[in-house]
């Protein structure tokens, strides 16, 4: 049950991005004014608490990144993504589009084999069958 859970916890925080990255970014502000606060009580300036409170803390940027990657479904969010920036590809030059289009249209076939139907054969297979001669 809880890597059900999991998934549509993912599947919803895919559609909340924005919201749970403000939420997060809060929280990690939260926490580092907690870590500089507890160095400079214990003597340091405001610029080295900082510093070592960011020291202590890690890379904040990595550490927002590893959140994202925990929390979302990274296939889907990659390939929406991939699908933006197509999309703005191909606004952005619309004579590559054209070309891109109709190369398409011409290489893609008509129905798929499996959907057509073909009229049967007036044979069974076993008479239409080749046998290997010995």
């Amino acid at each position: 049950m809880s890597d059900i859970r999991r998934g549509v916890g993912r599947f919803a925080a895919f559609f909340r991005g924005r919201a749970l990255d403000r939420e997060l970014e809060a929280e990690m502000a939260a926490h580092l004014a907690m870590a500089i606060d507890e160095n400079m009580e214990r003597g340091l300036s405001p610029v080295e608490a900082r510093r070592q409170a960011l020291l202590r803390f890690g890379g904040v940027e990595q550490a927002k990144n590893r959140h994202r990657e925990a929390r979302t479904l990274m296939n889907l969010e990659i390939l929406m993504q991939d699908l933006k920036y197509t999309v703005r590809t191909l606004f952005r030059d619309p004579g590559f589009t054209i070309v891109a289009v109709l190369i398409l249209g011409l290489a893609v076939p008509d129905p798929p084999a499996s959907l057509v139907s073909l009229p049967e054969s007036p044979a069974p297979i076993e008479d239409r069958a080749a046998r290997p001669s010995r």
